[in-house]
């Protein structure tokens, strides 16, 4: 089974030439790159940011580009993907009217990607006359962090996650356990970045979110993956647990009747 902890690195060894077929871009060129091809394609554009891995140094040749662009007049969000050079862009359109309807809804919702592709952007075109405004607005907000979420919320994703945790002390074979295991990561991961009062990015980047919020849950968590994949799930279920215990919520019944699960379950309570 394998073990690798990004994409990157198992489409790295998939594929070992692909590296060699795309050359690294200063951050000059990646953004001329970006600007001729938005402004082909988008020719109202007023303000252009690139965001990701693209402007934190941890683009890898399997990388796309993330692109935020904001039109003078469009309606709505449009996401498109497209191939240009080589590279792959990962294009979010928006229009200048509805920035502060989405960093409202980000407020609410915890989703942080208009949120840091504004306050962490690098800016390739800025014709928008709100921009700064626009711009310092996302910056409090990351730092303040999203609204707390409503019980409601917390009680449908606590639902979610118990029944997975049922599922996974209940399961008998290898593949009951791995198919429950890893189906229980995203709502579990969503539980604790809403516990924490951290953004996420609807499920992707999970990992940075949480070394940020909690980095000993996140080293747990990266650990109870590896050891799902070994037919291990002592670590999930106990991690699963603990992140519970503040809301309510778990199932010990279930530990009582897997011998995989007891003895461990049974150490750390005592």
């Amino acid at each position: 089974m394998h073990h690798s902890d990004t994409m990157a690195t198992l489409l790295a060894e998939i594929y070992p030439d692909s590296a060699s077929r795309k050359k690294s871009l200063s951050a000059k060129a990646l953004k001329t790159l970006v600007s001729d091809y938005i402004q082909a394609q988008i020719p109202d554009v007023i303000l252009l940011l690139i965001h990701g891995s693209a402007t934190t140094g941890k683009m890898t040749p399997y990388s796309d580009i993330d692109v935020m662009v904001v039109r003078r007049n469009f309606a709505g969000i449009r996401k498109h993907i497209a191939s240009h050079q080589g590279y792959c862009l990962d294009v979010i359109e928006t229009g200048a009217d509805h920035i502060q309807d989405l960093l409202a809804n980000a407020r609410h919702s915890g989703n942080d990607w208009i949120v840091s592709a504004l306050a962490l952007g690098e800016v390739v075109i800025d014709k928008w006359q709100d921009s700064t405004q626009a711009r310092q607005a996302a910056s409090t907000l990351l730092e303040t962090g999203p609204d707390a979420p409503p019980a409601q919320q917390i009680n449908i994703i606590r639902s979610s996650v118990t029944s997975l945790v049922s599922e996974l002390c209940r399961s008998k074979t290898e593949d009951q356990a791995l198919m429950a295991g890893m189906a229980l990561f995203t709502p579990l991961s969503s539980l604790l970045l809403k516990q924490q009062g951290a953004f996420s990015h609807r499920g992707k980047h999970l990992a940075n979110h949480l070394e940020a919020a909690a980095p000993d849950i996140n080293r747990r968590l990266r650990q109870a993956y590896n050891e799902l994949l070994e037919n291990k799930p002592q670590a999930l279920a106990l991690l699963a647990r603990d992140i519970l215990t503040p809301v309510g919520g778990w199932l010990m019944a279930g530990f009582e009747n897997n011998s995989r699960l007891a003895p461990k379950a049974a150490k750390v309570q005592n």
